[in-house]
C-alpha cells in the first residue's frame, strides 16, 4: 500500500495494474495449492482456517516475509522521509 499510495512515480504509474496483479495473484499462488490439496486445519471456534503444521513455512511465513519485510522496509524510509 505504501509503494502505491505514498511512492507515486512515474514507474509506479506506468506499471500500476502490474503491482496491482501481483498484490492479488501472488497470495493466491500459495492459497490454491492450500485448497487443492486440502492440507488445511480447523483448529475449533474462534480461529482460522490454519494451513496444517508441517507446511507452515512454505505455505505461511515465506509467503508472509516476501511481504512484510519490504514493507516494513518501505514504512521505516516513508516515515524518516517525513520526518525530514
Amino acid at each position: 500500500m505504501s509503494v502505491l499510495a505514498v511512492w507515486r512515480s512515474d514507474f509506479i504509474d506506468r506499471y500500476y495494474k502490474w503491482f496491482t496483479g501481483f498484490c492479488w495473484v501472488f497470495p493466491l499462488a500459495f492459497a490454491i495449492p492450500v485448497a487443492v490439496q486440502n492440507i488445511a486445519e480447523y483448529p475449533g471456534i474462534g480461529f482460522s482456517c490454519l494451513v496444517s503444521t508441517p507446511n507452515l513455512n512454505t505455505y505461511l511465513f515465506y509467503p508472509t516475509a516476501v511481504y512484510m519485510y519490504p514493507a516494513m522496509i518501505c514504512h521505516v524510509i516513508t516515515i524518516g522521509k517525513m520526518i525530514q
